[in-house]
């Protein structure tokens, strides 16, 4: 996952570029179900305003980030990441997903760390409620609610299996199954039509559709999640479960991504601990690997030059290893994962995947 493609604009290199500028970077819970939603937001804010003064940040830094928090609507997704430096707001990101608690963070470039680890299970898929006659379709590219709905209806005739006891109940019976495969092809055909580029499809719905659903789809859609649901009750229900799924799945491909870590590192095709950061500087890594110690007070670190993208031996800022080592991947092009501070295989925080 590339944190360029979902969390920065050009503002936000140029940030990295401007010397290592004071920074401010804030996650704050934005969450609007409770009653006093309104009221927690203002003191959270005022909290956060007054960590990063006890953090060191200038007068100027604290006015610029209290005046943006000042302006922050609790209805605005579930959370908030601000960043900014003393030039003034570098990025204003509303989060689709929640965050347990707020944080701070004052240094030479952002803490976006947390952001990165939020993202990692959202992926463009379809969820795909079905019946006998059809689906509705619900396209989303995170939890919550869909970017797009459509129905899609199949024929309705010789949907139903007639009851048992007649000589042609079997022809009937079999007219039916066709009936319901012919639906689940046409549904198939109108995801591939309208959202060919999804990369995950979670069905469900009656299983013997969902089954014909399963069969017809493309080999690189595969594996189909499948989850209980009935196009007849709540479509809420079905895409909280799907949210789950969601989530399931992508514990499965970080346990994946560990393992292709730790073969890339035996093979050579990789490395890990600081020799990473060199292997940035010069553009060879095609994916970066940091552990998530963003709420530990004593972090590992090393001296930049974020305007040249080098690593130091004196001078230049001192910043936390992997805030810097991000920063670095933004600038080459690598992907980021964060992986679990204790993952296997990282040494002070960070592992890399070579290009080939």
């Amino acid at each position: 996952m590339s944190p360029g493609t979902i969390v920065t604009t050009q503002l936000l290199l140029e940030l990295y570029g401007r010397g290592g500028a004071q920074t401010a970077t804030v996650y704050l819970p934005t969450v609007s179900e409770r009653t006093d939603a309104e009221e927690r937001l203002i003191i959270t804010s005022k909290n956060a305003v007054r960590a990063l003064e006890t953090q060191g940040a200038s007068d100027a830094l604290v006015a610029i980030t209290a005046a943006a928090l000042a302006a922050v609507d609790h209805s605005d997704g579930m959370a908030l990441l601000l960043v900014a430096d003393e030039a003034g707001i570098a990025l204003q990101h509303s989060m689709v997903r929640p965050i347990s608690h707020p944080l701070t963070h004052v240094g030479p470039c952002p803490l976006l760390m947390p952001m990165i680890a939020a993202v990692q299970p959202d992926r463009k898929h379809l969820t795909v409620l079905l019946d006998r006659a059809g689906a509705d379709l619900y396209f989303r590219e995170s939890v919550g609610a869909p970017i797009e709905t459509k129905t899609v209806e199949g024929v309705r005739d010789d949907i139903q299996k007639v009851h048992p006891g007649g000589w042609s109940n079997h022809r009937f019976a079999q007219a039916a199954e066709e009936a319901w495969e012919k639906n689940a092809k046409q549904v198939v055909e109108q995801m591939l039509a309208d959202y060919s580029d999804v990369d995950q499809i979670i069905a469900g719905g009656e299983t013997r559709m969902v089954g014909f659903l399963d069969e017809h789809i493309p080999e690189r859609l595969r594996p189909l999640a499948v989850v209980e649901a009935s196009r007849h009750a709540d479509s809420d229900a079905f895409l909280d479960a799907a949210d789950l799924a969601l989530r399931d799945l992508a514990a499965g491909e970080l346990a994946e991504e560990i393992r292709v870590m730790n073969d890339s590192i035996g093979s050579d095709t990789g490395a890990a601990g600081q020799d990473v950061l060199q292997a940035l500087v010069s553009g060879r890594v095609a994916k970066l690997y940091v552990g998530n110690d963003s709420l530990e007070t004593d972090r590992m670190t090393a001296r930049f030059d974020f305007s040249q993208n080098q690593v130091l031996t004196s001078g230049g800022v001192e910043a936390p290893l992997t805030d810097g080592a991000i920063c670095l991947a933004m600038a080459t092009g690598a992907d980021v994962t964060v992986l679990p501070e204790t993952a296997r295989g990282l040494v002070d925080g960070l592992a890399a995947r070579y290009r080939y």
